[in-house]
């Protein structure tokens, strides 16, 4: 009887371990679940900010660098960089302008690269081909530059044209004319449609690389704002628009004016000290005259004396 007691005892007690073993493994189940959970909200959260993030880069991409107005605001013979997207049959090369915004329109697009596709054939529907680049404010821009505006010599013009067809890789052009043209299609009606022309052979030995250096300075600097308009709530859109207008075209224009006025400024200098120059040498040449003349009098009071 108390054998049977014990193992009674035992039992039981093997009953309670077993309670207390499925107990652990459910707080187990819990624990894991919750941490399971909250890793799945972070990756949430996590791409989520990728994703606006994505979204500011690509809407930021298509907004200008250095002014509201875009390539509006350029002044003739500015230095831009020109990312080529077709070359026609006939040795029109057309793109666009990264450095001044635009968003991509319909059609196929043209080659970025490699061998340029439907665009690099035609280019009639291509985003920056003969079709254009639209603007924020619902125009549209179209930028060519010809194939004998390359260079100085036929030699470098078919050069250059072989190497543009091989890598579509941006290059420096000169600003040469903005022209309005009259649309063409019933979407473009009451929206400008801007033609834009490039020249190549006036450049100077620096200037590609100078032009070059300053987008990708740009480039970085609206990076920065468009990171901190993100960080501090700014959605792809109105927002960001804002954010460069404070903190980047408000302050490109600022600089730009003080760089006008200290040119102006050491131009007026330069005058005046050429003035001041002239001036004393004009006194010393009167004062030399003068002398001159005072002396020649002297000598011939002294000779009417003698006599």
């Amino acid at each position: 009887m108390q054998t049977n007691n014990n193992n009674n005892n035992n039992k039981s007690v093997n009953d309670n371990d077993g309670t207390r073993k499925t107990t652990a493994r459910t707080d187990g189940i819990g624990n894991d679940g919750g941490a399971a959970a909250a890793t799945a909200e972070g990756k949430s959260v996590r791409r989520e900010a990728k994703r606006r993030l994505r979204e500011m880069r690509t809407f930021g991409e298509s907004l200008p660098l250095y002014h509201k107005e875009g390539i509006m605001a350029a002044e003739m013979g500015t230095i831009v960089m020109f990312k080529p997207v077709a070359v026609t049959k006939d040795g029109m090369i057309y793109g666009t302008l990264p450095e001044y915004g635009g968003l991509e329109g319909g059609g196929a697009k043209g080659g970025g690269g490699g061998g340029g596709g439907a665009a690099a054939a035609g280019g009639e529907k291509g985003y920056g081909g003969t079709a254009g680049v639209r603007t924020h404010g619902g125009g549209r821009l179209v930028v060519c530059i010809s194939h004998s505006n390359t260079g100085r010599t036929t030699r470098e013009c078919r050069e250059f044209i072989k190497t543009v067809k091989k890598t579509y890789r941006p290059f420096a052009a000169e600003l040469v004319s903005i022209e309005e043209m009259s649309s063409n299609s019933v979407e473009d009606i009451g929206a400008s449609k801007l033609f834009i022309t490039l020249d190549r052979r006036h450049l100077g030995p620096n200037d590609s690389e100078q032009a070059f250096n300053r987008w990708q300075q740009a480039k970085r600097l609206a990076a920065i704002v468009d990171a901190a308009a993100a960080t501090a709530g700014a959605t792809a859109g109105t927002d960001l628009v804002v954010a460069r207008q404070l903190w980047l075209y408000d302050v490109y224009e600022r600089a730009t004016e003080g760089l006008k006025n200290t040119g102006n400024q050491a131009d007026e200098d330069g005058d005046e000290g050429g003035e001041g120059e002239a001036n004393g040498a004009a006194d010393q040449s009167a004062e030399k005259g003068h002398g001159g003349g005072e002396g020649g009098l002297d000598e011939e009071d002294e000779d009417e004396d003698e006599d």
